[in-house]
């Protein structure tokens, strides 16, 4: 078979799946109040990226290669930092992230006991890296509405063991990256920031994730762009990112297929993903704009209802990148969590608990080592009564009427 043969079976592969999903586009079923889920999130793809996929695909190379290299690149200018790595998920961009910075051999180590200030309001993989590091995590509260770290209360946590600052951008609303930054360079603290809720966020125009040393990503199939899974580390230190792509590498350095600099993992992800990743970062900025549109319809919405609700809030200097639509059951509302869940559940619309409340409740946690600071009572109080619905791009207008319907109902009969 010849070179221009091949060609020409490719795009006769590409033609059909293109017809394919042009068929299932008209086919759809129409949206059907009651009936149709109305997911919190999900993937937004069709044949532009089954294409991609398939095309690396027969390629043959299946490890990391051309296409995990140019999304490194093209991803690494969407947010002008100097370096990426691309891992297999967000969870592990963080292990290696916090691995990286506390194993680095660059002069500044930090060691085994020492504390890591992050907040009990959290998703598990933001803490983990810290455990599984056997360094302690330093719990703070988080400021309900914004959800973000309390800035009051990282002051309060510092000791003289505090190596490291890990601190996520919940729920894609940026933290106080004013506070936070001039914080950590005083007191000579490693800043990692988990974007993984927050790609596209921004902090008086600059993006989240690249005002600390290392930022993470997650491409999981809700988040703001999928690979289905898969995630990154970003840094303008290009000290530390090859110690990061050793990590995810085994532990093993540069060429040397068998030289080994550290205790390594194998996280690395398929070119099949970043092929995906590199159409999803084409449509970025259009399901960001989705996002806002259905934040704005459904803000403007719960608003009549704030004596029932603490209603989402954008941190000052702030442009979020929201992953759903949070809200607070207020003190004396009259209702549960669970009996709106259960309504809400009930009426096909999913929702979902604010990730895992506070952290330190949760059975897993019971017996870890950590320091806390103050009774976390936003955390409890989040654990108790916060959740979100979705605002994702597959979420559209007439979904979101039916949203704000079956909570009125709702609300009528608490």
């Amino acid at each position: 078979m010849g070179e221009g043969q091949e060609q020409a079976l490719r795009q006769e592969i590409f033609h059909r799946i293109t017809e394919f999903y042009t068929y299932r586009e008209a086919r759809k079923d129409s949206f059907v109040p009651g009936k149709t889920l109305i997911r919190y999130g999900g993937p937004i793809f069709d044949h532009e990226e089954v294409n991609a996929v398939v095309n690396s695909l027969i390629d043959g190379w299946l490890g990391v290669g051309k296409a995990a290299e140019q999304f490194e690149k093209e991803f690494s200018e969407y947010l002008g930092v100097r370096k990426t790595v691309l891992t297999n998920s967000g969870s592990s961009a963080n292990l290696l992230a916090l691995s990286a910075a506390a194993n680095n051999g660059l002069g500044f180590r930090i060691e085994k006991g020492d504390e890591v200030i992050t907040p009990a309001m959290t998703f598990p993989t933001t803490i983990n890296p810290i455990i599984q590091n056997s360094l302690i995590p330093t719990l703070i509260d988080a400021d309900i509405g914004t959800y973000s770290a309390s800035t009051a209360q990282i002051e309060e946590a510092i000791s003289n063991n505090t190596k490291a600052i890990m601190i996520p951008h919940t729920i894609g609303n940026p933290c106080d990256m004013d506070f936070i930054k001039d914080f950590a360079e005083e007191n000579n603290l490693l800043l990692i920031e988990d974007n993984c809720d927050a790609l596209g966020a921004e902090y008086r125009g600059k993006k989240t994730g690249t005002f600390g040393d290392l930022g993470t990503y997650s491409f999981y199939a809700s988040h703001h762009m999928s690979m289905g899974e898969g995630g990154a580390v970003a840094t303008d230190n290009e000290e530390l990112e090859p110690v990061v792509r050793s990590f995810r590498d085994w532990g093993r350095i540069g060429a040397g297929k068998y030289m080994y600099t550290h205790i390594g993992y194998n996280l690395k992800p398929i070119d099949l993903q970043a092929a995906m990743g590199l159409v999803q970062l084409k449509r970025l900025e259009w399901f960001l704009q989705k996002r806002r549109e259905n934040f704005k319809m459904l803000y403007e919405e719960f608003s009549k209802w704030d004596n029932k609700f603490i209603l989402p809030m954008a941190t000052k200097h702030s442009e979020p990148a929201w992953f759903g639509f949070p809200l607070t059951i207020r003190d004396g509302a009259g209702f549960t969590r669970e009996q709106l869940s259960e309504h809400l559940w009930k009426n096909n619309i999913e929702n979902r608990p604010m990730f895992a409340g506070n952290i330190a409740d949760q059975p897993a946690y019971k017996k870890i080592q950590f320091r806390k600071v103050g009774s976390l009572k936003n955390s409890e109080k989040v654990m108790r009564d916060s959740f979100f619905i979705g605002l994702y791009p597959g979420i559209d207008e007439e979904m979101i009427k039916y949203t704000v319907k079956t909570f009125k109902d709702f609300l009528a009969n608490a």
